[in-house]
């Protein structure tokens, strides 16, 4: 299977089939700002040809914006030509997004986006719609062949500089041929409606983007702008008609808050899919007693191994027996073991570190071998080298269904997001009033809920002003939900007796 040439039969069979629309529009019957299937393909078309005439090399190439129809066009395009694509959200700060550049050092960069940010290479969305209206002749001989990375997606990195996951096309096919496995069949032919809520830089995304991609469906995207509002997302969300919903468990948490989050709302919603962080019990319970007749699916999977790997139907049974719920089965292709530190292989019901063996593990870190042998390697499996990541995740398999139990170390899920906290203070360290600083997750019934860095100060700043200085300052640093919310300054940091810093005494010494 060759996942562009499905893309094409799915323009060919349905080429006036919205492939791309934004929530917002459909509140205010904005027609302009859509994408067909035909268009999808035939702008694609053009720009890989424009990409092949510009470019000399085969490095991957930056798309940076936001829910704009044209990001589509861009992944497909990049891989039409033969690139890699990488996706990075405006919300970065301009720091990050440059230390990005400087890893990919892309010969074009393609920006949906009027940003202040310049950089020659940058292509704009204007040059774009001009290029997609020229008579290039196009020819698909370039192809992105399966071994070859498709897409590469920035993640925090512990050394305050972000790492990029390479993922292969043959990673993103395996990946889809299962999902869709867990998908409504019911609505096939009229073409599935799925909600498109995480940003472009964030791999939930793949989920909802590539099903529809996939299935001749249609991404319904809600902007940065509409999900700052709720009342706002509570009217798209009414008019969009989803099919399957595509979210992190936060952000259905908050949306659960309005009287109106209910059947009447989302009358069409036959599934919800949720991956990148923890589905509490409680939540699973709302959802099934707001929206009775909804699969509620749970998954579980690292971005080094394409979105989700692992699946669950939630009902009233399964939140009876467990308090924690499991993210379930692995999907085909893929094993997953339990291992001790000294990478023996645990048990049922033993908890260790969370490995992953199979079809869509990474190639590993774009430009890092050191961090890539440190998680990666092979296995032989049925005959074969399979590819295996050491996650970081702590976990245990019972009755075959795996559940989690947080980080074996300092990374983590905050509103969805994977961070670590090493990433933050080295950020936080460079300015130039802080001495030393410490970042600490404070949870609530076993979630990560917010972060707070204790702090030696280097000079004298009345705790009254220090949030509001180092927010702002980190704002040109890092993205807003790896900001911590609150500061504590104090007089030392206490060691322990290896001279690192005591996590849990720090922790302690927060009121």
């Amino acid at each position: 299977m060759n996942i562009i040439n499905v893309m094409k039969e799915n323009a060919l069979k349905h080429p006036e089939r919205i492939i791309y629309e934004q929530a917002n529009d459909l509140i205010n019957h904005n027609a302009d700002n859509f994408l067909t299937w035909g268009q999808l393909w035939e702008y694609s078309g053009k720009l890989a040809e424009y990409i092949k005439e510009h470019t000399m090399y085969h490095n991957p190439i930056i798309v940076l914006g936001n829910k704009h129809p044209y990001m589509l066009v861009c992944f497909l395009a990049c891989m039409r030509a033969g690139h890699a694509y990488c996706p990075v959200d405006v919300s970065v700060p301009e720091k990050r997004v440059q230390d990005i550049i400087d890893q990919v050092d892309p010969e074009i960069i393609l920006c949906t986006e009027e940003l202040a940010l310049y950089n020659e290479r940058i292509v704009t969305l204007s040059s774009m719609q001009e290029i997609v209206n020229h008579n290039y002749e196009i020819s698909d001989a370039q192809l992105l062949a399966g071994d070859e990375t498709a897409y590469i997606i920035f993640t925090s990195g512990s050394t305050g500089v972000p790492k990029g996951v390479k993922i292969t096309r043959n990673c993103i096919e395996n990946f889809v041929e299962w999902a869709e496995s867990l998908l409504p069949a019911d609505v096939a032919d009229k073409g599935l409606r799925f909600l498109n809520q995480a940003p472009y830089s964030f791999d939930l995304s793949v989920m909802d983007t590539y099903l529809a991609l996939f299935t001749g469906g249609t991404v319904v995207a809600l902007d940065k702008e509409t999900q700052s509002d709720m009342k706002t997302v509570m009217t798209a969300l009414a008019a969009s008609d989803i099919d399957v919903w595509v979210s992190t468990p936060s952000f259905a948490e908050v949306c659960l808050t309005d009287r109106s989050f209910n059947k009447e709302t989302l009358n069409h919603l036959k599934m919800m899919l949720f991956c990148g962080e923890v589905l509490s019990n409680k939540m699973a319970r709302r959802l099934l007693r707001v929206l009775p007749d909804v699969a509620i699916v749970n998954t579980y999977g690292p971005t080094e191994s394409t979105v989700a790997i692992t699946n669950v139907t939630i009902d009233e049974t399964i939140c009876d027996r467990n308090e924690s719920l499991p993210v379930g089965v692995p999907k085909p292709g893929t094993i997953i073991e339990i291992q001790d530190e000294n990478g023996n292989v645990l048990p049922e019901n033993e908890k260790g570190e969370i490995v992953v063996i199979g079809d869509t593990v990474s190639t590993g870190y774009w430009k890092n071998e050191e961090k890539t042998h440190a998680v990666f390697g092979t296995k032989h499996v049925d005959g074969k080298d399979v590819r295996f990541y050491r996650t970081g995740d702590a976990g245990y398999i019972s009755e075959g269904n795996l559940y989690c139990s947080g980080r074996i170390d300092l990374q983590l899920k905050l509103y969805g997001y994977r961070l670590e906290l090493e990433d933050i203070e080295r950020n936080l360290i460079q300015l130039p009033y802080i001495a030393q600083v410490c970042v600490c997750p404070m949870e609530r019934n076993g979630k990560v809920v917010s972060l707070t860095a204790v702090l030696v100060l280097a000079e004298p700043i009345a705790e009254s002003d220090l949030r509001d200085r180092i927010r702002q300052d980190l704002a040109d640093l890092l993205p807003s939900y790896m900001i911590p919310k609150k500061y504590v300054s104090v007089d030392y940091l206490p060691l322990t007796l290896n001279g690192k810093m005591d996590r849990k005494a720090i922790k302690g010494m927060i009121v």
